[in-house]
């Protein structure tokens, strides 16, 4: 009798289970989004994002580039500390939106490798989408990889207009064929506000001109928190393209080796 009382719990107990199991890949529970549209919705809003796991952020055993079917990445914090991710495999994850003060991720409840089609009669549609996807994520994470990165520490300001504008020509020479990050503290942050003062060193482009060309070539630029706010600015003074820095992006903004110079 006990046994069989034992077999009907168990059996309860794996049919609620399912149950839960379905809940949490649940349409209405986890709308489907894309990256752009996640970063927009509210802290701690249930999401769910199609794409595939590009690789671990650099330095953080628990958090994962996650790569969308639109092109955009997010940072994907997974408690289980990369347990269940599978890199390079098409999935979708569903997770709940973390806006913090810098950036916003998304903290992982689970993972879909199935990938079922978001409705009725476009499993084809789904299914091509999916092998696209995967050719695309396979090329750019090898190409990633094989990517060195230029780490320009600029500290220099207004007051010395030929070290900012050779840590400018530098960042320009590298973008073509490598991720470059710009990092401004001390007297460089006033450079990269919106009443930025327009200087000049002989020889070579005013630096304004410089900052726009860097900005068309995805040059990252970023700045000192504690350092703005020393000199009497906040993030909303800070000019089109430039943000604050996440110690974090250091690490992660390349898979290759890191190249640092200072100015």
């Amino acid at each position: 009798m006990n046994n069989r009382y034992s077999l009907l719990i168990l059996c309860a107990l794996c049919l609620s289970g399912a149950c839960f199991a379905q809940s949490i890949h649940d349409a209405d529970s986890y709308p489907l989004r894309n990256i752009d549209q996640a970063v927009k919705m509210a802290d701690e809003s249930r999401v769910s994002i199609d794409g595939a796991f590009l690789r671990q952020n650099r330095g953080e055993e628990d958090e994962f580039v996650f790569e969308d079917t639109q092109g955009s990445d997010i940072v994907v914090y997974d408690r289980q500390a990369g347990q269940s991710i599978r890199l390079n495999t098409p999935a979708i994850i569903f997770g709940e939106v973390d806006r913090g003060l810098l950036k916003t991720e998304i903290n992982l409840h689970s993972v879909n490798y199935e990938r079922t089609p978001a409705s009725p009669g476009s499993a084809s549609l789904a299914q091509s989408k999916q092998t696209t996807s995967s050719a695309k994520v396979a090329t750019t994470a090898a190409l990633k990889a094989a990517e060195d990165g230029l780490f320009i520490h600029l500290s220099s300001g207004p007051d010395a207009p030929r070290r900012v504008a050779m840590a400018m020509t530098m960042a320009a020479a590298f973008a073509a064929d490598h991720p470059v990050l710009i990092y401004a503290d001390l007297d460089a942050v006033e450079l990269f506000t919106k009443d930025a003062p327009t200087i000049a060193a002989e020889g070579y482009q005013p630096i304004n001109e410089q900052l726009t060309r860097l900005k068309t070539n995805g040059v990252m630029l970023r700045v000192c928190p504690t350092c703005l706010a020393a000199a009497g600015y906040s993030s909303t003074d800070l000019a089109e393209g430039v943000k604050l820095a996440d110690k974090r992006e250091f690490f992660s903004f390349t898979d290759g080796r890191i190249i640092s110079v200072d100015y």
